[in-house]
């Protein structure tokens, strides 16, 4: 299998993240923080899942709520990979909640969904990495998925290794009615034999009791033996108690070399000391005048003198701006003075009512209509004077034939026109009644009523004068209503303009002298109201120009006050060097002493401080002891030392690196052993004087066991018989167990040679418990990896783990190697052994590595180039705050990444 893709919606404190991952070894590099471990995980979790089984456990969900996204971005994420045989597949899991939803997609055949091929159960939990793998999570993790800090631990998976290893070896898998007959034998074996670990069952009951019954028989033996048997292991313990011996006087002579060389260099050091403490003394005599210099003064001084001088650029920036100032003054000072002029001269009429303008507009135009609208109807009335002539006629025809209706002129027309039919008598009645009626409208009353007594007596003639009437009368009145609307318009019109005459000389009361002639008092009153806001122009032009000549006028005294402040702080620093230096001269120079001054008292504060570690150092030294104590101590140490070599001089020239402290406790540990010895040899002693109780009577308890034994046969062969059964069953899987142990063992061995450079060769691998035994070159015998220094254990259980993945690699699918900081505790040395080797390994299987190591970066860099199968990519850390969350940030890259 080799990971082609990941992308990341939220997974912890990574957010949109999405990285291709190259087939060889890709190194992802990054400080502590930048999302290592989280990215790691999530190829775990994206493979495996995060549940095993379809029960929700609290260790699962915990681990699942932990890796939560931090920015609370969607909780999920995908990955890509190709397995050996050409098939590519995509996972896409969502784990926002603990029923995981998962779907996987083959790529090779068009994205095809084939989730349910892989036993789609609850939680996200599918077969889908343990078919295509060949391995379970807990198998995986184990072997080709090394976290932080994680290395050795391995041994707890031992049967689950070994179980996967035996499935990988029969590429078919086990036979079902195999496994089911090998349970069943199992069944049979443990009901009706049983094993030694069981109590009740038969051949476990038949042999503890042939047990007890031989113990009790060689009890019976082993009274006569057991003199002869401590007597031996007094004589054993006597040859121990020697070799005790021996091994006190080497290493109480040892002991001694060592103290003596120990207090030598001490002695040495302490000379050397004594050399330093003189130059420290010599150093702080030459610059004892400085001692109380006051260096605390040193930041304060030279704050102030960069004020000074930032102060003095910046006046050197503004004196050409200030210039200008000074000349912009003179000039506004000029301009103010003609504005003033002017203000003068329109003083008298600054209380002038000039806001009665606006009003007096609109009275002005009022007075001007209501004037037109006069000479209007004066003109009216005029052009039909000639009327009043005529206006008494009027009046007289209107009385007589005014109220005459239309029907009434109709019927006077048709009686002169003869046109009136069916009886005279009746016509002229009809005529007179009209006539009547006529006059009764015109004159009224009682007098209409005589009227029309006479009227029905009208002759024609009559007839004619009053139809002659009614013309005259209807020519006349357009014109006659013409003069009458002429008068009736006139006199409103000129009541209007009286009231806008009075209303005008109203307002101008007070604002001009002759209001007789309104026009003239209106120009009048404009041009002083135009006055009044020059006035009030050359007021706003003054009071600017007195704003912008402050405005500068500060300015140019800012200036001139800063200019004087520079002045008096450059006086008081100089004098307060000249206080503290006591040299006299410009600034510049009492600065320079004044530096030279803190130099010479911070030597001779370095020298004191320099002076009193070496006493500190002394004193650590001499642990409380005075020199010549230390050199009796020297000499107390070899006489030992000549003492014990003269007792056994075989001991010349035996040396040791350890120092004084482990050999004192190993002197300590090996006395005691030698006095517990010496206890075992008197107690062994007093144990061969002791007298044995009596026993039962060996013939009983001989024909008793004679009885048992002939049950345990029976017992034990049908057990060998059901044990044959289930050994041709295994035989297959237990002969690829055997071989599982030598192919990793050569592995282990020739790849600890290449990272520890050649200093151990030999790897030996237990199956059952994965336990690692190395030879030593020192004794060439093997020794538990456990004895070994951090760095040797940590290269062997990586190589251990790699070795595994390999093995089951070339069985199945290549599984691919992601490592978190594997190498932390290696030496630079075998770090870049270790690496070569990965980088060996990654052209079989896919190589992922995690680390935070600036020499990884610094080494695989070149590797990394375009185009080569290897990657590097480069983990950003958050920015200092959030998050949300600060999102990391992947760059991918080769060596101008870094």
């Amino acid at each position: 299998m080799r990971i082609q893709r990941i992308e990341l919606d939220g997974f912890g404190r990574l957010e949109r993240v999405s990285e291709e991952l190259a087939v060889g070894l890709h190194v992802f590099y990054g400080p502590n923080e930048a999302g290592k471990s989280t990215l790691q995980r999530a190829i775990l979790a994206l493979l495996y899942g995060f549940y095993e089984t379809d029960r929700v456990r609290q260790s699962e969900k915990a681990i699942q709520e932990r890796d939560e996204p931090w920015s609370g971005a969607p909780y999920r994420g995908r990955l890509e990979y190709e397995l050996a045989d050409g098939r590519r597949f995509r996972v896409d899991r969502d784990f926002s909640n603990t029923d995981v939803a998962t779907r996987v997609h083959d790529l090779s055949a068009g994205g095809r969904d084939v989730t349910d091929d892989y036993g789609r159960g609850r939680h996200g939990n599918l077969r889908l990495a343990i078919e295509h793998l060949g391995m379970p999570k807990a198998v995986f993790e184990a072997c080709a998925f090394v976290s932080q800090d994680e290395v050795v631990n391995i041994q707890d998976r031992a049967d689950d290794i070994g179980d996967t290893i035996i499935r990988l070896a029969d590429s078919a898998g086990r036979d079902v009615s195999a496994q089911d007959a090998l349970d069943r034998l199992d069944k049979i074996y443990r009901e009706d034999v049983g094993s030694t670990r069981a109590r009740t069952t038969p051949l476990p009951v038949a042999q503890r009791r042939l047990e007890e019954l031989e113990r009790e028989i060689g009890q019976i033996d082993a009274v006569r033996g057991q003199i002869s048997e401590d007597a031996a292991a007094r004589d054993e313990a006597q040859a121990r108690a020697e070799q005790l011996r021996g091994e006190l006087r080497r290493t109480r002579y040892l002991l001694s070399r060592t103290r003596a060389e120990e207090t030598s260099r001490r002695l040495d050091q302490l000379a050397d000391l004594t050399r330093r403490e003189e130059e420290e003394r010599t150093v702080m005599q030459e610059h004892e005048t400085y001692a109380r210099f006051p260096v605390e003064e040193r930041d304060s001084v030279h704050s102030d003198w960069t004020r000074i001088q930032q102060t003095e650029e910046g006046l050197t920036d503004q004196r050409e701006t200030v210039e200008s100032h000074r000349r912009t003054i003179e000039t506004l000072a000029a301009q103010r003075e003609g504005a003033a002029r002017g203000q003068r001269e329109l003083a008298h009429l600054r209380d002038f009512p000039e806001q009665r303008r606006p009003e007096l507009d609109g009275l002005v135009v009022e007075w001007r209509v209501a004037r037109t609208r006069a000479n209007a109807a004066r003109e009216s009335l005029a052009a039909v004077a000639h009327v009043e002539a005529s206006l008494a006629e009027f009046e007289s025809l209107e009385a007589r034939v005014g109220s005459l209706t239309e029907a009434d002129v109709r019927r006077l027309y048709e009686r002169l026109s003869g046109r009136e039919q069916g009886g005279l008598l009746a016509t002229i009645g009809r005529f007179f009644r009209a006539i009547v009626q006529v006059f009764g409208r015109l004159f009224g009353g009682r007098q209409a009523s005589e009227d029309s007594q006479s009227a029905a007596a009208l002759t024609r003639q009559e007839a004619e004068q009053v139809l002659a009437d009614r013309e005259r009368w209807n020519g006349l009145r357009p014109q006659v209503e013409r003069y009458r609307q002429a008068r009736a318009a006139l006199a409103p019109a000129e009541e209007a303009l009286s009231r806008s005459e009075q209303a005008m000389r109203e307002a101008l009361r007070g604002a001009v002298d002759d209001t007789s002639d309104l026009e003239r008092a209106y120009v009048v009153f404009v041009e002083r109201c135009d006055s009044v806001s020059r006035l009030q122009q050359f007021e706003r032009q003054v009071a600017a120009i007195d704003r912008e000549m402050e405005t500068l006028s500060a300015a140019v005294r800012r200036f001139e006050q800063d200019e004087q402040q520079a002045q008096v702080r450059r006086a008081a620093l100089g004098d307060r060097l000249h206080e503290m230096s006591g040299q006299e001269g410009p600034l510049e120079k009492l600065l320079a002493a004044f530096d030279e001054g803190c130099r010479r008292r911070r030597a001779h504060d370095d020298a004191a401080r320099r002076l009193a570690g070496a006493r500190e150092q002394r004193g650590m030294l001499l642990g409380g002891r005075s020199p010549e104590e230390l050199r009796r101590a020297l000499e107390e140490s070899e006489r030992e030392a000549g003492r014990i070599l003269a007792e056994a001089p075989s001991l010349e020239g035996a040396t040791t690196h350890e120092p004084a402290r482990e050999l004192s406790q190993r002197t300590e540990k090996i006395g005691n052993d030698l006095h517990d010895a010496e206890l075992r040899i008197e107690g062994l002693t007093t144990r061969i004087d002791t007298e044995l109780e009596k026993l039962r009577p060996r013939a009983d308890v001989e024909e008793e066991i004679e009885r048992t034994r002939r049950e345990v046969g029976m017992l034990e062969r049908f057990r060998d018989e059901l044990q044959i059964a289930m050994d041709v069953i295994s035989e297959a899987a237990d002969e690829a167990h055997r071989d599982f142990a030598p192919h990793v063992g050569r592995f282990l061995s020739g790849h600890i040679a290449q990272v520890t450079g050649g200093r151990y060769r030999d790897m030996h691998l237990d199956p059952t418990t994965l336990e690692l035994r190395v030879e030593a070159p020192e004794t060439r015998r093997l020794e538990n990896i456990e004895k070994l220094s951090r760095g040797t254990r940590a290269a062997a259980y990586l190589l251990l783990r790699i070795g595994l993945a390999q093995h089951m690699s070339s069985m199945h699918e290549p599984v691919p190697l992601i490592l978190d900081d594997p190498l932390v505790d290696l030496d630079a040395t075998r770090k870049e052994h270790f690496l070569d080797l990965l980088l060996q390994l990654a052209s079989d299987v896919q190589i992922i590595l995690f680390t935070k190591d600036e020499t990884i970066k610094t080494w695989f860099t070149p590797h990394s180039k375009e185009g080569a199968p290897h990657s590097l990519t480069l983990l950003q850390p958050p920015l200092a705050a959030p998050g949300p969350l600060s999102q990391p940030t992947v760059t991918n890259g080769s060596d101008d990444a870094g």
